[in-house]
């Protein structure tokens, strides 16, 4: 039984999955730059273990966000369940990195300084909302899994209509 029968304003789940692959290939790309920008930049970074640590997690967990994405992708096209998997595992990998990093970032900084400046609160609400979209997304891969396994999620079930269906299948039987 699929959890999700359609996702945002489409008709399925099947072009749920693939928005969401994207959505997750220029997030995680997004992301891996920002990380590459503040390890470049910020003396803070080379000073402190907590954010030297959470940096190469970083370049690790978006680098195999963006790999699982590329397979998401063509995964779904060619209807192969299996393809989703690694998206999956990937993605909840990664939802518990930025959940622990934000948290270990926000009390680490705030330990040191004793506010947050206006770009932190941006990128922290950020995340935030990234989480939400994550969990949705995850939801919508997991009924689209479903829906292969069950036969159902095919571009053929879906788009096809029934009796072009029954006329191949006829055609067969007679021949």
């Amino acid at each position: 039984m699929a959890i999700l029968k359609s996702f945002l304003c489409f008709a399925n789940t099947r072009v749920g999955t693939l928005i969401s692959g994207c959505y997750t290939l220029i997030i995680s790309l997004i992301c891996l730059v920002f990380y590459l920008f503040r390890y470049v930049g910020y003396q803070l970074i080379q000073d402190s273990t907590e954010y030297k640590g959470i940096v190469y997690a970083g370049f690790v967990l978006y680098g195999l966000m963006i790999t699982s994405s590329l397979i998401l992708i063509p995964g779904v096209q060619l209807d192969k369940k299996y393809l989703l998997l690694p998206w999956v595992y990937v993605l909840i990998l990664n939802v518990l990195y930025e959940t622990g990093s934000i948290a270990l970032l926000t009390t680490v900084h705030l330990e040191r300084e004793s506010t947050l400046h206006a770009w932190e609160i941006v990128w922290v609400f950020f995340y935030c909302f990234k989480l939400l979209a994550n969990c949705y997304c995850f939801s919508c891969v997991v009924s689209q899994y479903q829906e292969l396994s069950e036969g159902r999620g095919t571009y053929d079930y879906l788009y096809k209509p029934v009796s072009e269906i029954c006329l191949h299948q006829d055609h067969f039987t007679y021949i």
